[in-house]
C-alpha cells in the first residue's frame, strides 16, 4: 500500500495537514516522516484510534516546531521536552514531532539515552515491535512513500506482534505491557517467538516493579482507557503470564469483566477489574505500583462495599443507615457493585440509592435553622442529619413537617439541659 492508496485511508483532513507539514519542512530542506500508531492503523486497514499523529525529523524537532508555527497560520507549540520532542496545536489538531534518535538502555529498563541520528531506518530499528517501525514520507517529492525495514507492513496485515530484536522486553519491559494492550485492541495475536520473549522476559518486568513502580502503573493504568478492550487484555495477560508478573496470583475474572459497558470511565473500568480480583491481590498491586490516592480509594472502597452487601442480605438496614453507609463511596464503585450483585435485594438496594437515595436532601439549611433560634455550632449540623434522616426514612415529607421536628427537639433539649446552659438560643423579632 503505497502513495495514493495509503493516504486515502487517511480522509482529507489529515492528508490536508499532513500536506501542509511536508511541505512547510520541504522548504527548509527537512526530511519528515509519518510514523507510530496513525500509519500503523492506516497500513493495516484498521479504524482510526489515534486522534494525533506522530511524526519523526532528521534535525530538532523544537526548533520544528518553531520553524511550523511561523508559517502556518493558527499555530501553536504546546509543549517540547527533554527527549528531543515536542507537540503543536494547528487549528483544532495536534501533532508530534520527534527528532529521528538513538536509544541506549543502560542499565536496563531504565529510562533510555538519547542520540540524534540522520537516518530514519536507525530510528525505526529503536521502536517496540515491527507494526510500529514504519515511516511515510511527508516530502512533496515522494509523499506516501512507505519506509518498511522489518516488514511491519506483513505483520499488521496479518495482525501479529512481532519484535524486532531479542532483547526488547529485556530493555524496556513497558513493551509487553504495551503489547497487550496494542493486542487487545485490535485483536492481534503475538507472534510465536515474541510470545515466547514475553514469557521467558517476565523477571524483567517484576525487577521493574521493584525498582520503578510509577513507570509501570504509568503504562498499566492505560489498560482502562474506555477506548482498550479490558476484557481481551485481562485474557492475554493471563494467558501469557503477565498478571502473575504483577501480582495478581488467582486471575481476574472475565466474565464479570464482560458486564461492564465499554464506554465506562477508567476509574469506573479500574474498578471492575478490582473487584474480581482477590482482595489481597489488589492490596499488594496498589502497594507494588504506589497508584495515587484514587486509585487506592476504589480498592479500599471495594472491600467496604462487599461488607455492606454482606449486611443486606441478612439484615433489615433502613434507607437512612444504607445512606450512611454509601454516600461517601465513589459512584463508580458502587456502580460496579450492581453490575456483579448476583442477590437481587442487594441490587435493588444499591439501585435504590444510587437513584433516589443519594439525590434526597432537607428543605431547610443552616441559616433557616439559625432563625428558628438554634445557636451557631454543631446542633445545626445534628439537626440537619435527622432532617434528611426523617426524609429518606420517610416520616418526614414536607417543609412545615421539619420546622415541626426543629421545634420538637429543641424543646426536648431545654427539657434535658434545665439545670445547664441552653444550647440554643431565640432570637427577638
Amino acid at each position: 500500500m503505497l502513495g495514493t492508496e495509503l493516504t486515502a485511508a487517511f480522509g482529507d483532513e489529515l492528508t490536508t495537514l499532513l500536506t501542509e507539514v511536508g511541505r512547510v519542512a520541504s522548504d527548509a530542506s527537512i526530511p519528515i516522516y509519518l510514523v507510530g500508531g496513525v500509519l500503523r492503523d492506516a497500513v493495516a486497514g484498521q479504524r482510526e484510534v489515534v486522534t494525533s499523529p506522530d511524526t519523526a525529523i532528521i534535525g530538532s524537532a523544537t526548533t520544528f516546531a518553531d520553524l511550523l508555527c511561523s508559517k502556518l497560520d493558527d499555530c501553536t507549540i504546546e509543549a517540547v521536552s527533554q527527549f528531543h520532542t515536542a507537540r503543536v496545536r494547528i487549528g483544532d489538531q495536534r501533532i508530534d514531532i520527534a527528532s529521528a534518535r538513538e536509544d541506549e538502555y543502560d542499565p536496563p529498563g531504565s529510562l533510555p539515552k538519547i542520540t540524534m541520528v540522520d537516518d530514519i531506518e536507525v530510528d525505526l530499528a529503536r521502536r517496540d515491535y515491527t507494526v510500529n517501525a514504519m515511516a511515510m514520507q511527508l516530502m512533496p517529492s515522494g509523499f506516501g512513500d512507505l519506509t518498511d525495514p522489518f516488514g511491519g507492513a506483513d505483520d499488521a496485515k496479518r495482525k501479529r506482534l512481532r519484535t524486532i530484536h531479542d532483547d526488547s522486553f529485556r530493555e524496556d519491559p513497558l513493551r509487553i505491557l504495551r503489547g497487550v494492550r496494542l493486542a487487545a485492541r485490535y485483536g492481534f495475536e503475538f507472534e510465536t517467538e515474541t510470545e515466547w520473549l514475553v514469557e521467558h522476559s517476565l523477571k524483567h518486568l517484576e525487577a521493574m516493579v521493584r525498582k520503578s513502580p510509577q513507570r509501570v502503573f504509568n503504562e498499566f493504568r492505560l489498560w482502562f482507557d474506555s477506548r482498550e478492550n479490558l476484557t481481551a487484555i485481562v485474557s492475554m495477560t493471563e494467558r501469557v503470564g503477565v498478571m502473575r508478573a504483577l501480582g495478581i496470583k488467582d486471575g481476574v475474572s472475565e466474565a464479570a469483566l464482560a458486564k461492564f459497558r465499554a464506554d465506562a470511565p477508567p476509574l469506573e473500568r479500574f474498578a471492575a477489574f478490582a473487584s474480581t480480583a482477590r482482595t489481597d491481590d489488589m492490596d499488594s498491586l496498589v502497594r507494588r505500583l504506589k497508584m495515587p490516592a484514587e486509585w487506592r480509594r476504589i480498592v479500599s472502597e471495594i472491600e467496604a462495599v462487599r461488607r455492606i452487601a454482606d449486611r443486606c442480605r441478612t439484615e433489615a438496614i433502613g434507607d437512612s443507615e444504607l445512606r450512611r453507609l454509601l454516600v461517601d463511596v465513589r459512584i463508580e464503585v458502587i456502580r460496579v457493585a450492581i453490575a456483579i450483585e448476583e442477590t437481587p435485594i442487594v441490587r435493588m438496594r444499591f439501585e435504590d440509592f444510587l437513584a433516589r437515595i443519594r439525590h434526597i436532601k432537607p428543605k431547610l439549611n443552616g441559616d433557616d435553622l439559625i432563625a428558628m433560634g438554634v445557636s451557631r455550632g454543631p446542633m445545626i449540623g445534628e439537626l440537619l442529619e435527622e432532617l434528611l434522616d426523617g426524609r429518606v426514612d420517610g416520616y418526614i415529607a414536607s417543609k412545615e413537617q421539619e420546622r415541626t421536628h426543629v421545634t420538637e427537639r429543641l424543646a426536648e433539649i431545654d427539657a434535658q439541659s434545665e439545670t445547664s446552659e441552653p444550647t440554643h438560643r431565640w432570637h427577638d423579632d
